[in-house]
């Protein structure tokens, strides 16, 4: 069976959940205490369900690969 949506997708729905429970993290570290990695897992942690949001939307199949 297919997704008809990616938001049918569990990774999809997985990936949204632990992006926001990473979000939350980030912002409960006082500023005092940031690291300058803070704002690189802020981005990579929002990355994930946009490239599968954005590959999704490519309407990719095998069969389509396989005709280039």
């Amino acid at each position: 069976m297919y997704a008809k949506k990616y938001t049918d997708l569990e990774i999809y729905q997985i990936s949204v959940s632990l992006a926001g429970e990473r979000h939350k993290t980030i912002h409960s570290i006082p500023k005092y205490w940031e690291i300058p990695e803070s704002n690189q897992i802020k981005r990579s942690s929002r990355s994930v369900p946009a490239n599968m949001t954005e590959g999704f939307g490519n309407a990719s199949t095998a069969s389509s690969l396989l005709s280039i």
